[in-house]
């Protein structure tokens, strides 16, 4: 389970209160990709979105898709090979490795 820390007051957020935020994420969308592979392409768009991530598809079937080096911690870059995940880089790292 991961524990959402408390702004100390939640109409100011500090630097130290989003690098906590930020950090969340991270952990979230990495404890999530660990899930995804042998997940149908389905399968783990469903599990992201329910733990509050979204995956990007950046190969399928061996080709590489075009994508955008914008980070997101939400974000997992995905590997599709004949519909299931092959491979899941959490955080949007955009960095994939051949599958």
């Amino acid at each position: 389970m991961v524990v959402v820390p408390r702004p100390k007051d939640p109409w100011r957020l500090t630097l130290e209160d989003m690098a906590d935020l930020l950090g969340l994420s991270q952990r979230r969308a990495s404890a999530v990709g660990k899930q995804l592979p042998g997940l149908s392409e389905d399968d783990a768009r469903d599990l992201a979105a329910q733990s509050g991530c979204h995956l990007r598809v950046t190969r399928r079937d061996g080709r590489s898709l075009p994508m955008t080096l914008k980070y997101d911690a939400h974000c997992i870059d995905v590997a599709i090979a004949d519909g299931v995940v092959v491979y899941a880089s959490p955080g949007g790292s955009a960095s994939i490795r051949d599958a």
